[in-house]
């Protein structure tokens, strides 16, 4: 906390969404994140950005759309009771499975819980550092972000949530050409 206040910056926090035991000990995910969030708000820094889970739609363990909207809702109105003012980031995914992502946005469309997401956050992975290129890079892969974000964008003006903002919060040109 010292450090973000040194440099006067708001906390991104990743929130792990499931309930878990640790030497035998049961811990809530939604309390373990309301209490984050308020301890946040008491120490001066209302307002943090809380991205909920990681690349579930491929990992971490694999989530259905739908189930990954449970634990949205369960964890972000947790963190909103502890901070009107905190900031939601979903659904954290690292593919272009553009399926997987509309029904994110349309399962909290359906739910009118739209509001309670703030900024759709996702991974980048492209294969722009290709070993098969005499220059070592393919430049072609990152220009395809660009389409990405304009994709997220207009599905979430087409549910009527074009307010949401839009961060790619992991960004990743590693080579996944096989060979290296």
């Amino acid at each position: 906390l010292a450090f973000l206040r040194t440099t006067r910056t708001r906390p991104l926090y990743g929130l792990n969404p499931f309930d878990h035991t640790i030497d035998g000990v049961f811990h809530s995910a939604a309390e373990e994140a309301e209490a984050l969030a308020a301890h946040m708000v008491a120490s001066g820094f209302p307002g943090a950005y809380y991205e909920v889970g990681n690349e579930h739609e491929w990992c971490c363990p694999v989530l259905t759309p739908a189930e990954y909207v449970e634990l949205f809702l369960r964890i972000g109105q947790s963190v909103k009771r502890a901070d009107p003012t905190a900031r939601l980031m979903g659904p954290v995914t690292s593919s272009a499975n553009a399926e997987w992502r509309e029904s994110f946005i349309d399962g909290l469309a359906s739910r009118g819980q739209l509001g309670l997401l703030d900024t759709f956050s996702f991974h980048y992975y492209g294969a722009w550092l290709a070993s098969w290129n005499s220059d070592g890079i393919d430049l072609s892969q990152p220009q395809l972000l660009s389409a990405e974000i304009g994709k997220i964008r207009t599905k979430l003006a087409g549910v009527g949530a074009g307010h949401v903002g839009v961060a790619v919060t992991e960004y990743n040109a590693a080579i996944w050409d096989g060979v290296t």
